[in-house]
């Protein structure tokens, strides 16, 4: 997608309203497109359980479709207090590819793979083009309801639209009270429809999930909003 005038400011705007933050809080952001390197911080962290969709050993993971960041403290840069991963989908149905299980097609093909059903395809989509998703989000349990899944979600949203320049933007998220509520307080998703039931492959056990998603024009919409309320600073979703 192009960006107009407007939708620059906004971007640069949410950009430095969350560098401020990050300050704040005393906390550094960096990034890479490195998987591996992922995967040994991943390694640090207590109460993970990576899905394969950000996994090298189970996706593809190219740099230009995948990246991936952490918030660490500023004064002790080994203590990661949050991550998150990134990827993007080149697709003529997401949806279908779910279906087909060939949604990580990137990687080698499977001939024993478990397929979760979807459920509710009515209410679901069309997603075509470039869809991004978003995923593996964690805090360290320390830093739980202190407000920075708030800011650090619509953060990632927006850099992976500068990189991918998406049209979708997409998530799954556990069918519980309480990550119904992060994809709608936290990521602040509209739109969230169960979508798969049955043995989920990524973690190999009985698991409902639901989809989320938005448009890349729906996010910068949103974040002007971010900007006028500041983040809803006094919640601590």
């Amino acid at each position: 997608m192009r960006f107009s005038k407007r939708d620059a400011a906004t971007i640069r705007s949410y950009l430095e309203f969350c560098k401020a933050e990050i300050r704040s809080r005393g906390l550094v952001f960096t990034s890479s497109i490195d998987a591996q390197a992922f995967m040994r911080d991943v390694a640090l962290c207590p109460e993970t359980n990576l899905t394969w969709t950000y996994h090298p050993d189970f996706s593809a993971l190219d740099p230009r479709h995948f990246w991936w960041s952490k918030l660490t403290l500023a004064d002790d840069p080994r203590r990661i207090v949050a991550f998150n991963a990134q990827r993007l989908f080149e697709t003529d149905d997401l949806i279908e590819d779910f279906d087909l299980w060939v949604v990580f097609g990137d990687g080698p093909p499977q001939l024993d793979m478990p397929s979760p059903s979807i459920v509710n395809h009515d209410n679901l989509p069309v997603l075509s083009g470039r869809v991004a998703m978003g995923g593996a989000m964690w805090t360290h349990p320390n830093y739980r309801r202190q407000g920075i899944y708030k800011f650090y979600s619509p953060l990632v949203q927006i850099m992976s639209l500068l990189k991918f320049r998406y049209r979708w933007y997409t998530a799954l998220y556990k069918i519980t009270e309480q990550h119904q509520a992060l994809s709608k307080k936290g990521a602040r998703f509209n739109r969230v429809e169960p979508f798969l039931e049955g043995e989920y492959a990524p973690h190999g056990y009985e698991l409902g999930v639901s989809l989320a998603w938005k448009s890349g024009d729906e996010l910068l919409l949103d974040i002007e909003g971010l900007l006028i309320t500041g983040n809803d600073k006094n919640s601590n979703e």
